[in-house]
């Protein structure tokens, strides 16, 4: 929450004005927090720039299979139609050969009788000697013929189910390559978004050291009046909680879970009730109440020895110059609240003051 610095100096250069020994030390933190920021920058568009190479591998490979999958088909298509016409020879290759099996019989029987009765001619029992013997030929060259087509319609339906088998093994393929490209591209607009993210804060910490260091030059010609030094004169865990809540953000380096960028809190944020009243947690002076960017309304009190630093407020119930009482309440709470301690412009842990639940 570094832009909070800017914020709180420039209430104090015009309320009281403050040491630019100090105001320096902070933007010097600030720079330090912008260079990691930009380093978060650079390492996550690598991260995308690499994963979108993966998601185009990937979609190249998709399409590869896809039109792998569409050659195998016209061929289980074609093969199909093999055996279908091959299964229709066939056929008409068995109902030729009963026929003319049928034939031979009768031949067979007519030459045999004509044989028995002893009527036959010398020229008719030739007659029907080659026409049992052509007939048997015919039936040995359907049989032979029938059997080629057999074969051939055999070995097609072995082609067929190994067709098959590699259309089912490419499916199985394609679709592990589809899903881990839709994998990928997630990861690579979650990264884009990480990205913006980071850019976005970026140029806010920017905007943050700009205005600190306007201000370091304001207050090198500004007078030394006093203020809140840079100790807190209190004892650990004596304040009591600004508001009923869940601590759900804490002061320090933390990680933010949306964006995967490392971000410095100089505060804390609690979860609370929707209108949850907010409590001064020592008595003093509000030197600032208003909205400042995206920390909503914020009011900031001098506390004597500390001050205290209110924000993402529902409604502000003191203005800037208003005294408050320890325990008073100074504004309700729009279902959070962010709270900061600090003494001159440096934050300290409010975990450390505040009372140990």
């Amino acid at each position: 929450m570094t832009v909070l610095a800017a914020l709180l100096a420039g209430a104090l250069a015009a309320d009281a004005g403050q040491p630019a020994q100090t105001q320096r030390k902070e933007l010097s933190r600030i720079q330090r927090e912008l260079q990691e920021t930009r380093q978060d920058i650079d390492r996550f568009r690598k991260a995308e720039h690499s994963v979108r190479q993966e998601a185009d591998r990937l979609g190249e490979a998709t399409d590869r299979a896809r039109r792998k999958l569409s050659t195998i088909q016209g061929d289980l298509n074609r093969t199909e139609a093999h055996r279908k016409e091959l299964r229709s020879r066939l056929g008409a290759l068995k109902n030729a050969s009963e026929m003319w099996r049928s034939l031979l019989s009768a031949e067979a029987v007519r030459y045999a009788m004509d044989r028995a009765a002893g009527a036959s001619s010398l020229w008719r029992e030739r007659l029907l000697r080659g026409a049992i013997i052509e007939k048997g030929a015919l039936l040995t060259t359907l049989g032979g013929a029938a059997s080629k087509t057999s074969r051939l319609e055999t070995q097609e339906l072995h082609h067929q189910q190994r067709l098959a088998d590699a259309k089912a093994k490419v499916a199985v393929e394609k679709a592990r390559t589809e899903t881990r490209f839709l994998g990928k591209k997630a990861e690579a607009e979650e990264l884009k978004e990480k990205t913006q993210a980071a850019v976005n804060r970026a140029v806010e910490l920017e905007e943050s050291a700009r205005a600190l260091q306007r201000m370091i030059e304001s207050i090198a010609r500004l007078s030394r009046v006093a203020s809140p030094s840079g100790t807190i004169d209190l004892a650990k865990h004596s304040l009591p909680w600004p508001a009923e809540g869940r601590v759900t953000s804490r002061f320090g380096k933390q990680k933010e879970p949306k964006t995967g960028t490392w971000v410095i809190n100089q505060g804390i944020r609690l979860e609370t009730a929707e209108g949850a009243g907010v409590r001064a947690v020592a008595p003093g002076s509000v030197i600032f109440a208003g909205p400042f960017r995206s920390y909503g309304r914020v009011l900031i009190v001098n506390h004597g020895g500390f001050f205290g630093v209110y924000g993402d407020l529902g409604e502000t119930l003191k203005k800037k110059g208003e005294r408050v009482a320890a325990g008073e309440a100074i504004a309700t709470a729009a279902g959070k609240l962010y709270f900061e301690v600090r003494s001159g412009t440096g934050a300290s842990d409010p975990l450390l003051w505040l009372q140990a639940r």
